[in-house]
């Protein structure tokens, strides 16, 4: 078009004609006009979409995925855009749709879609985003991270194994029901939540932080149950809900779901390339945490090579007496954390219970320290 438009223009001058050089000059200045709305257009697009995955989902669960784009109240010719996301691979979508709409200065569009849960930490793809002119005469793509949410993370169900008596006893006999004779000691200090006791405030650092903060307390005898999970580098592999992952993360699930029911400690340590470290916590607080955990562990992932200093600095900066180590993994990478924790099994004398995943078959066994 704007070639014609110059041709026409030129004509109209060489003809002394001024109809024709204003229509050439028209054919012009309409593309040139829709390139630079497209362009501005998209810098804004870009700058103002957001994406947001509220709240922590159960695996089968529906998770909803919002988009909102807000162009801000700018100056912004009205614009055709056309939205169209990649949820994380292996996640069945419902109400999927791509997005159409024209956008008007200063409004709002805001569209969602929904996403069957699986467990654990999955990173979407890039969204594209497609802008044309409302008369269509140019239009541009694009593919990016939006701001917001990239990470769609799931808790597992909760699934106990079938402990033989012997294991089930060496995990429940390191402490008893705790009561409230039972003393407490103090832990750390986190922000007030909803049904905490106000006598645990503590009103210092609260003067100081502009919050409210109390204080975490927690049985000052109970031996914590530490989970050591695994996923592996081909964790998530195999047909949907019948992973090693997803069957590995409801067993350490069930694990902790046991412990909080005999309200004692539980904590847990993600052994992927950025470990998940959950402190032990008392009772459901503790099962809560640990499903948070879970749900922040990507379900692939190799070894990190220093698996023996992170779970030594995590008895160090989280443990005080003798712990259970659970570790959950499968059977292909099991040998290679009990080798890397050996030494400290032995020199602390800490009880192990193995939970092994092969060929679609979970193994129970435990090893004394030696």
């Amino acid at each position: 078009m704007i070639l014609v438009g110059l041709l026409t223009a030129g004509w109209g001058i060489y003809t002394s004609t001024p109809s024709l050089f204003q229509i050439g000059l028209a054919l012009v200045s309409l593309p040139l006009a829709s390139i630079f709305i497209v362009y501005y257009g998209m810098n804004i697009v870009v700058d103002n979409i957001e994406r947001i995955t509220p709240g922590t989902p159960v695996e089968g669960r529906l998770a909803l995925v919002d988009f909102i784009l807000d162009s801000n109240g700018r100056f912004l010719p009205p614009i055709t855009v056309e939205i169209r996301d990649t949820p994380p691979g292996g996640l069945r979508t419902v109400e999927y749709r791509e997005v159409k709409a024209v956008i008007f200065p200063g409004a709002q569009l805001r569209v969602n879609y929904k996403i069957v849960a699986r467990p654990g930490k999955r990173r979407f793809g890039d969204v594209t985003i497609r802008i044309s002119d409302i008369l269509g005469l140019y239009n541009a793509s694009i593919a990016f991270q939006p701001r917001g949410d990239q990470y769609l993370r799931s808790r597992p169900k909760i699934e106990e194994p079938e402990l033989p008596s012997e294991s089930a006893g060496l995990i429940l006999s390191t402490a008893t029901r705790v009561s409230e004779k039972h003393g407490l000691e103090f832990y750390s200090v986190r922000e007030y939540l909803e049904g905490d006791d106000p006598r645990l405030i503590d009103w210092k650092a609260t003067a100081r932080l502009a919050t409210l903060i109390v204080k975490e307390m927690r049985q000052e005898t109970a031996s914590p149950t530490i989970i050591l999970f695994a996923p592996g580098e081909n964790g998530d592999e195999g047909e949907p809900g019948k992973t090693v992952f997803e069957t590995l993360a409801r067993l350490s699930a069930g694990i902790a779901n046991l412990i909080a029911s005999y309200n004692q400690l539980t904590g847990l340590i993600s052994l992927v390339d950025e470990p998940v470290l959950v402190p032990p916590l008392l009772g459901p607080r503790g099962f809560s945490s640990v499903l948070d955990g879970l749900a922040n562990t990507p379900p692939s992932s190799g070894l990190p090579a220093n698996t023996a200093s992170i779970v030594m600095e995590y008895l160090k900066k989280y443990v005080r007496t003798r712990p259970v180590f659970v570790v959950a993994a499968p059977d292909s990478v099991v040998d290679d954390i009990v080798g890397a924790i050996k030494p400290i099994i032995s020199e602390h004398g800490i009880p192990v219970l193995l939970l092994t995943y092969s060929e679609g078959k979970v193994k129970i066994s435990w090893r004394r320290p030696q």
